[in-house]
């Protein structure tokens, strides 16, 4: 895995400051990522959300719509939002995005089927950290970062 250096990661602009990143990494100031994985002192949600900051751009569609998908049986979705989450077809992202927002203005939802519809709806809009965190609640993080991890070795 990479190597990470505290300026790229400062790069991200990250909720912490540069003395904080420094005592989590133990006054490291690069470390491979694997490493930093292992590290207990550091969230799950800051591992995801690095882990999605050093993917390229298609890597964050395909894990948004994966994490969508992990909670897609929450909800009663559109078959546009599914075979979007499915194919990643940009031709029908827009119509899976009018869709979703369209389910959601006619029905109650439970907080179940709310983080499922968020987490499709995120990734519609290419936003990975957000639809890995609106489906987090449903589906394990432990399963996202593992996910990263294939990712970002290229699988």
């Amino acid at each position: 895995m990479e190597t990470l250096t505290l300026k790229k990661v400062l790069s991200f602009n990250p909720c912490y400051d540069e003395a904080r990143l420094l005592e989590i990494s133990g006054g490291r100031r690069e470390m491979d990522l694997a490493e930093i994985f292992r590290l207990r002192r550091v969230s799950r949600e800051d591992k995801i959300w690095l882990g999605i900051g050093l993917m390229t751009e298609k890597q964050q569609r395909k894990f948004a719509c994966d994490c969508a998908l992990d909670v897609i049986d929450e909800w009663d979705a559109p078959e546009v939002v599914v075979r979007y989450l499915k194919t990643q077809d940009e031709s029908i992202r827009e119509a899976a995005s009018w869709a979703a927002d369209s389910a959601a203005d006619s029905a109650t939802y439970s907080s179940a089927s709310w983080a499922a519809y968020s987490a499709a709806r995120s990734a519609a809009y290419s936003s990975a950290y957000w639809a890995a965190r609106s489906a987090a609640s449903w589906a394990a993080r432990r399963k996202q970062l593992r996910r990263i991890k294939r990712v970002l070795k290229g699988g």
